[in-house]
């Protein structure tokens, strides 16, 4: 248990998000993948854990031209905003406990994280990129958006987050995404 006091998901979440995330979860959770697969997910959900991962995606962006860098600088700022209200406020705030998992060995990370489950941070700030580069120009944020919604569903395929976690992060991510482009115009 971490140092903040952990609030149950009874006490947080009305019966149909309980129900909605158990029936996903079941459902994630008791459908074979196949090594690969599974894999791919749990190095991508690790992989989003790290500054440098994100790092490389926008450098990666920013050198795709003019166009490229303008993207890159909106995604990098919505994600710093993401990342922190999802991470440092909503988290705070709010103390949802993670899911327990029984019986998923093969699919869990060997250290579950301490940090409160709701909302997932590494799916707001995957979606707060790919829209905020989305919103400066669509064609690439395609493929960003194409990454975030993979990291978002490896947080559910390893175990680390409820559906309405993942669903929630995705949100948040969207809307500061959006946000941003109605404060900083994207040809700024």
């Amino acid at each position: 248990m971490s140092p903040l006091s952990r609030r149950s998901r009874r006490s947080l979440f009305p019966s149909f998000v309980r129900a909605l995330d158990e029936t996903v979860g079941h459902r994630v959770y008791n459908t074979h993948v196949p090594s690969r697969i599974n894999n791919g997910l749990f190095a991508l959900s690790s992989s989003a854990d790290k500054t440098a991962f994100w790092a490389a995606v926008i450098l990666g962006v920013a050198l795709t031209g003019a166009n490229g860098r303008v993207a890159a600088r909106r995604g990098a700022l919505t994600l710093v905003v993401s990342t922190t209200l999802a991470n440092l406020v909503a988290k705070t705030a709010i103390r949802a406990p993670r899911p327990r998992l029984r019986g998923l060995t093969h699919r869990h990370l060997n250290h579950t994280p301490t940090s409160p489950s709701f909302p997932s941070g590494h799916t707001a700030t995957a979606a707060a990129l790919a829209t905020g580069v989305w919103v400066a120009d669509p064609t690439r944020g395609i493929a960003i958006t194409a990454l975030a919604l993979a990291v978002g569903y490896s947080r559910l395929h390893i175990g680390a987050h409820w559906f309405s976690d993942v669903a929630t992060g995705n949100l948040v991510g969207l809307l500061i995404g959006l946000l941003g482009g109605q404060i900083v115009p994207p040809n700024k």
